[in-house]
């Protein structure tokens, strides 16, 4: 049974219609239906999010991903990358602006973070991290024992592997206490688009609430993109907060 069945298979036994998922999950219900009938794919956070609307554990979304050679995840990738996600939505805390100190406001300033407003900029209301991305791999590298899974040669994604490598050196080093970790992340709307074009194929492109016209909204500028790029048509998926994606193209002019 692959995952987009089983979340169809959940959601109805549940008795949760499309519309009330696609909801919480910024999407449109056409949208959601497509991601439900596998055809668009379903990226990990998107399993972390649908997992926890469904009040059931990831791994019963997870037993049903394809085999590691039809997908660009091994299973213990996807493992890293979900417990990431959920201890950094369950654990990340940011120190309140008043709480901030001179040496944290003069680290702020080399960032161009220093003012209330710039600090205060972000969905959790904070840009220095109280408990960060830090804590959170000594969590589960250390903590949880995942750093036997790097032992052991069974993680294939390069990134981890760099994370641990950066986690091992801090360890050798001593470093128990990191440096304060700012949030840098430049947060914007983002609209994720699929374009349906003339081959039968999909495409994805995302497009910046900043960069449309002004005087347009989103929907007007999708239908714009659509004649740009010659497609058959086209929809909004998704909107996120976190700026781009590194998976897809990017639109920056209608």
């Amino acid at each position: 049974m692959n995952p987009h069945r089983q979340v169809r298979l959940l959601r109805q036994k549940q008795g949760i219609t499309q519309q009330q998922i696609a909801d919480h999950l910024c999407m449109s219900r056409p949208a959601f239906n497509k991601l439900e009938n596998g055809k668009t794919g379903m990226a990990v956070e998107m399993l972390q999010r649908i997992a926890r609307f469904l009040h059931v554990p990831v791994s019963q979304l997870l037993q049903a991903m394809p085999e590691p050679a039809s997908t660009a995840w091994t299973d213990i990738d996807l493992m890293l990358e979900t417990t990431y996600y959920y201890l950094s939505e369950t654990k990340f805390k940011f120190v309140a602006y008043d709480e901030l100190t001179p040496a944290h406001l003069a680290l702020l300033a080399t960032k161009g973070f220093a003012s209330r407003e710039a600090y205060e900029d972000t969905p959790l209301g904070g840009r220095l991290y109280a408990y960060g991305p830090h804590q959170v791999t000594e969590l589960m590298f250390y903590t949880f024992g995942m750093s036997t899974l790097f032992e052991q040669d069974l993680v294939h994604s390069q990134e981890w592997k760099q994370r641990y490598q950066l986690f091992k050196q801090a360890r050798a080093a001593g470093l128990t206490e990191p440096e304060p970790e700012v949030d840098e992340q430049e947060y914007f709307v983002v609209f994720h688009i699929g374009l349906e074009m003339p081959d039968g194929t999909e495409a994805s492109v995302q497009l910046a609430q900043r960069d449309i016209p002004d005087g347009m909204d989103e929907h007007e500028a999708l239908e714009r993109l659509i004649l740009k790029a010659g497609a058959l048509d086209g929809y909004i998926g998704a909107f996120s907060l976190t700026g781009y994606d590194p998976f897809s193209e990017i639109v920056t002019s209608l």
